[in-house]
């Protein structure tokens, strides 16, 4: 049997959509929020990244190929407490986790910026790098606005300035899609955290096929840590390049 390719996008949408509903990407088995925010011991990472720069490509990296970040939460949104979380969130003493934050892109108050600084202090900064033309493209495809590549480039450069007292480790958009790169920068990561890497004989990255995008995506939300391959994306987009 066959079906018009009009009727096959049809009925994806309607599947995604309906994923989005019932498996939101941030539950209680994935995220903090609605997670409490941790404070454990254990190695404790910022991501500290543009928007659509290949953020959860580097959270998903971490996450697949570092056991000591296979724990509940997922991971930390900082912003989105930032924004909205209760009083007495407790961010500053937040560890054994990773963290993601958008900071300065993303405006953060003065309580709330002087936290991340003293979590960032302890911890490991590590951020992805994206050509700005690849950044406007894909914001504007995600419905984010239409900045120009100035004006992002103005955005980059407070970027850099807010965090190279932190010395990130850097990976470049391209190579959180590419084994060779990725497994340098999970060695690097390890290296200096003291943590041990998965025992494999190569990299795990994100699936490179709409269905296993889709399919690691349901699994993360339905099963959290225990998922097989994590995939913290926000979207149920197909596809790699366009986190």
């Amino acid at each position: 049997m066959t079906f018009h390719p009009a009727v096959l996008v049809t009925v994806t949408s309607l599947l995604r959509r309906s994923g989005a509903r019932l498996l939101p990407h941030a539950n209680r088995r994935t995220t903090s929020p609605p997670l409490p925010v941790p404070s454990r011991d254990g190695p404790t990472v910022v991501v500290a990244s543009l928007p659509r720069s290949g953020t959860h490509l580097l959270i998903d990296l971490l996450l697949n190929n570092l056991p000591a970040f296979r724990r509940r939460p997922l991971y930390v949104n900082w912003d989105t407490w930032c924004h909205a979380g209760p009083p007495g969130w407790g961010l500053r003493e937040a560890s054994g986790a990773v963290i993601s934050t958008h900071h300065p892109a993303t405006h953060l108050d003065a309580s709330a910026s002087a936290a991340l600084q003293a979590v960032a202090c302890r911890a490991l900064v590590v951020s992805p790098v994206r050509d700005l033309e690849a950044i406007v493209r894909s914001q504007a495809g995600a419905g984010m606005g239409n900045l120009s590549k100035e004006e992002i480039g103005a955005i980059a450069a407070r970027h850099d300035e807010c965090w190279l007292p932190f010395q990130p480790l850097r990976i470049s958009f391209d190579g959180l899609l590419d084994h060779e790169e990725s497994s340098a920068f999970v060695e690097q990561v390890a290296a200096r955290l003291g943590t041990p890497v998965r025992r494999a004989r190569r990299v795990r990255l994100a699936a490179s096929s709409p269905t296993g995008v889709l399919t690691d995506k349901a699994m993360t939300r339905a099963y959290g840590h225990r998922a097989p391959r994590i995939n913290t994306t926000i979207g149920y987009k197909k596809g790699r390049r366009s986190r």
